[in-house]
């Protein structure tokens, strides 16, 4: 920025003068201030007296005038889809799965409009295979009305509407120009090795999608580092656009010259702090660590027999509203009540380590005469049949004799994290014969 400097001058003024000086400056605002480029001026008077003689005002000829620098600045914070998919900062995963889901937001901080490229660095660990073309980045911007983003009279361009969705084609080390240079945007989603450009303030909502090799195994894992860095972003403007998009770092720190019409004397401001573990104060990069981790589900289950009553007064005595979670300690008599109870612990206690898909099927003997079930400890939605014959298909069991009833339950969960949702039991209600 260059700051010009008006000066006046009257020759011996007389003790007991008075002094009057007046501003003005005007300058179109951003969400995040002035915008850059803006011209800003400002000029003066003088008024003073000597004795009671009013002198003439002094006025500058020129005005005093500096050009606003623009800022670049961004935040990038996120990690998992979901915080219960989370084990010490990796995304966990079942083996054989088909891999992870990661979602970041990045913020303009700046003043100005600025696009983005990204790049994946530094995997490590034992999943062999992870690499930056198992990586797949989507993201969509979000907006409460179209925004002109190019000054051309409309909001009917690529970028500019209310939701723009766009795929990253391609990761680009950091200051380097990314190697697509050309923008197309078929069926209004942006194909790009940049984002779309957003305004001041906005924010990118981004979605990582990590391809994990069938062969990954228990325990296993793959961390990484996610780096967003700032790009200029004019070569959008017309779809076709052959520009290519030049990272803003020419220097790391420096306030390199932005080389545009009428505003030579605009800086680049860096003013991003060092917050990731791949990026530095003011070099217009953002990064986060991330990672994958395989994790199998570990089940345990026992099955037992308790004796909920022993002198049932009716049927309905067998199927009690509030679940047992212990034996009673009842006798076995003829007529009594007898829960089976198959209880399935999900012992892995790691975040996002659910087991789904559980089947049980448990044959009951002729000795006992069923009469209903409950499942509503399962995660998921359970289902459950009961068929004579120890068949999975054909009629109901209704409690006759030797019919050989078998309770099927398919479709259970179990969830994996560390607290009672981890422990589901399958109870089948019988009355000994």
């Amino acid at each position: 920025m260059r700051t010009l400097t008006t000066q006046v001058s009257r020759l011996a003024l007389a003790a007991g003068m008075s002094f009057m000086l007046a501003g003005a400056a005007h300058a179109e605002l951003t969400a995040n201030g002035t915008a850059p480029g803006t011209k800003v001026d400002n000029t003066f008077t003088l008024d003073y007296t000597v004795g009671t003689v009013t002198q003439p005002t002094i006025a500058p000829s020129t005005e005093t005038t500096f050009f606003v620098d623009r800022i670049i600045d961004l935040t990038f914070t996120g990690g998992p889809v979901s915080t219960a998919t989370v084990n010490a900062g990796n995304v966990v995963t079942a083996p054989n799965a088909t891999g992870t889901t990661h979602t970041y937001t990045l913020t303009n901080e700046g003043n100005d409009h600025f696009s983005y490229s990204f790049d994946f660095t530094t995997f490590a660990g034992a999943i062999a295979g992870i690499d930056e073309n198992d990586v797949t980045l989507t993201y969509q911007i979000t907006r409460s009305a179209a925004i002109d983003l190019n000054n051309d009279g409309d909001t009917a361009d690529d970028c500019e509407g209310t939701t723009v969705n766009g795929t990253i084609s391609a990761f680009t080390d950091v200051d380097a120009a990314p190697a697509t240079a050309t923008l197309s945007f078929p069926g209004g989603v942006a194909t790009a090795d940049i984002t779309c450009p957003i305004a001041p303030d906005e924010a990118i909502d981004i979605t990582v999608a990590v391809a994990v090799p069938g062969d990954a195994t228990d325990g296993q894992t793959r961390t990484f580092e996610v780096i967003a860095e700032v790009r200029e972003p004019e070569q959008w403007v017309t779809q076709g656009d052959t520009d290519t998009p030049v990272s803003v770092v020419a220097t790391l720190g420096d306030n390199v010259a932005k080389d545009t019409t009428n505003t030579a004397d605009v800086d680049n401001v860096f003013r991003d702090n060092d917050n990731g573990p791949a990026d530095i104060a003011e070099d217009g990069q953002s990064s986060l660590a991330d990672g994958v981790e395989v994790q199998s589900p570990d089940l345990v289950a026992s099955k037992y027999a308790w004796v909920i009553d022993d002198a049932p007064a009716s049927d309905a005595d067998c199927q009690p509203g509030t679940l047992p979670t212990s034996d009673p300690g009842l006798f076995p008599v003829p007529g009594a009540c007898v829960a089976y109870v198959i209880e399935v612990t999900n012992t892995s206690q790691e975040l996002g380590n659910d087991a789904t898909g559980v089947i049980i099927v448990d044959d009951l003997p002729d000795d006992v005469e069923f009469l209903s079930y409950d499942a509503s400890t399962f995660d998921g939605t359970p289902a459950v049949t009961t068929k004579k014959g120890y068949a999975n298909t054909g009629t109901d069991c209704d409690g006759t004799a030797d019919e050989d009833c078998r309770v099927r339950l398919t479709a259970g969960e179990v969830d994996g994290t560390a607290s009672a949702d981890n422990v589901a039991r399958l109870y089948i209600w019988t009355k000994l014969r």
